[in-house]
């Protein structure tokens, strides 16, 4: 990395800073996880056993945090806050 290039964008400002930073802290929960193997109690309706994997910023649609356990792969957009731009018929047709 050189002087001219950051590890993340800027973009979104102090809003987009508060959301990378509960994006963190969910990526770090999931490792926490991970680590802890089966010691780490699941959430309860979101899978059970161990955490296998944990991505983030994976390229995907749903990309801020992939995890994987027993086979089931959770994808999850980790926001602090949500709120529809558009009516439910919008979304549908776009």
């Amino acid at each position: 990395m050189n002087e001219n290039s950051s590890a993340r964008s800027d973009a979104g400002g102090s809003a987009g800073a508060g959301g990378f930073d509960f994006q963190d802290r969910v990526a770090a929960w999931f490792a926490v996880a991970t680590l802890a193997s089966e010691s780490a109690a699941p959430v309860q309706g979101l899978w059970t056993g161990a955490i296998e994997q944990v991505a983030c910023e994976t390229g995907e649609p749903v990309d801020d945090c992939r995890v994987t356990t027993d086979g089931i792969t959770l994808a999850l957009q980790a926001k602090r806050s949500y709120g529809l731009n558009g009516g439910l018929d919008e979304a549908e047709n776009s």
